[in-house]
């Protein structure tokens, strides 16, 4: 096991849909607006056009009837090709306001504890349809 996967596996992670904005050597990036997948140290962001690793990022949230958004600052540290392409941001605490990282971490355990249970989602197949064969274990 390498030192990224296992830097992985101690993050606890969950899977969400989290609206974001990311910019990029302060550019938007119009391509990376949802957040997939996220842990306490690090996000990762679905994308067709990611920046390079090493890329400085800023991520905002705005949760759902706050009108604020939570700014955190990291580093692409990979990019993916599939089965998502996107990228894996590194949060950076020394640059990230402590009160900032703890509304991203409420916001991500929020995100987490209310999103979809995946066996749930089989509920919505037509009843005259059947499951395809991908959806087959």
């Amino acid at each position: 096991m390498t030192e990224d996967e296992d830097n992985q596996k101690r993050s606890r992670r969950g899977g969400v849909t989290i609206p974001v904005l990311v910019i990029a050597k302060g550019v938007k990036l119009e391509h990376a607006t949802e957040a997939l997948n996220a842990s306490p140290s690090g996000i990762f962001i679905k994308t067709d056009k990611p920046p390079e690793v090493g890329t400085r990022v800023e991520i905002l949230f705005t949760p759902s009837g706050d009108n604020d958004s939570v700014r955190v600052v990291g580093e692409v540290v990979r990019q993916t090709e599939f089965p998502i392409k996107g990228i894996g941001v590194e949060l950076d605490r020394k640059s990230t306001p402590s009160e900032a990282l703890q509304q991203y971490r409420a916001l991500v355990l929020h995100a987490i504890r209310h999103s979809p249970d995946p066996k749930d989602t089989n509920d919505l197949t037509p009843q005259n349809e059947s499951p395809s064969a991908s959806d087959k274990k």
